[in-house]
């Protein structure tokens, strides 16, 4: 089965198989059916950092080229014994309040105003990772139908998400107020020439610029555009939203990505805790209506 990865993932495989193809030459071994036990036990030694993700990427190189053929015998069983050691990662969240507060703190009555309004709406409403916002384009919006249809940049699979009335009347003032007259297929532009697209670095630099103008304390915690989506996701739980509907909302494959966001939300946790009460029967024909209702 193919495996979808990320781009900052493939990055991750292709920085690790160079350096044990690095490795490899250093040995005089310059066909990849020469691997050995030897070789890869040293290579392994040798990394200093992320030893665990590294015995993960070869071993999934490993026995690619036994399937191949290309080696004679399937050495990735030596790396079994090295597992990636999962900790629990705390993600960083603003409450409700202060996502308010930053929404709040933008000056739309300037052509900037109008257009930073409008991204920073489409990370706390709905949850969009900073590259789909930026290359957000106007046939992604389907006005008619209220609704935001695209392919997700990190995952390339489509997402459909209801366009608000907020998000929906933000956009509309900075196309018509606020964008720079551009034949761009893309919405979102620099306010100076050349009026080409926003980066992502960019667009960190414009939401760092508003968690400061909103006093918002960030000093032990990451306030980039990612931090955004994470909040939207928090609050979610924490007013009881189900999790299939948020896995919905930000994306993602499964429930068990979403998972992770239970880290951070007490309350939800709390609720945990509770007797679980008996389930009627008619619940279960609910199973699979849940993206309705939020529509």
């Amino acid at each position: 089965m193919e495996r979808r990865l990320s781009i900052k993932t493939r990055r991750n495989y292709y920085i690790a198989l160079e350096k044990f193809c690095h490795r490899m030459e250093e040995e005089n071994l310059l066909s990849l059916s020469k691997i050995s036990s030897n070789v890869i036990l040293t290579f392994i030694s040798s990394v200093e950092t992320g030893k665990d993700h590294a015995a993960i990427i070869l071993r999934a190189l490993l026995r690619n080229l036994f399937s191949q053929k290309v080696i004679s015998y399937n050495t990735a069983h030596i790396l079994d014994g090295i597992k990636v050691r999962k900790t629990i990662k705390l993600t960083s969240h603003y409450s409700l309040e202060e996502v308010l507060c930053i929404e709040s703190s933008v000056d739309r009555k300037y052509q900037t105003g109008k257009r930073d309004y409008a991204m920073i709406l489409l990370a706390t409403r709905l949850g969009l990772r900073s590259s789909d916002i930026i290359f957000l384009e106007f046939s992604n919006i389907d006005w008619d139908n209220n609704l935001i249809l695209f392919e997700q940049y990190k995952t390339k699979d489509k997402l459909e998400l209801p366009l608000s009335i907020d998000v929906g009347e933000a956009i509309i003032d900075y196309i018509k107020n606020g964008r720079p007259k551009s034949d761009s297929k893309f919405i979102f532009l620099r306010c100076n020439a050349p009026y080409v697209t926003m980066t992502e670095g960019g667009l960190n630099v414009i939401i760092n610029k508003y968690f400061r103008k909103a006093n918002i304390d960030y000093s032990k915690k990451k306030h980039g555009p990612h931090s955004l989506r994470h909040s939207l996701a928090t609050n979610l739980l924490n007013n009881g939203t189900p999790l299939p509907i948020i896995s919905e909302t930000l994306g993602h494959q499964s429930s068990e990505t979403t998972m992770r966001y239970l880290h951070v939300s007490i309350p939800a946790l709390l609720k945990c805790t509770l007797d679980v009460p008996n389930v009627d029967i008619d619940f279960y024909s609910q199973i699979g209506q849940g993206w309705k209702w939020i529509r």
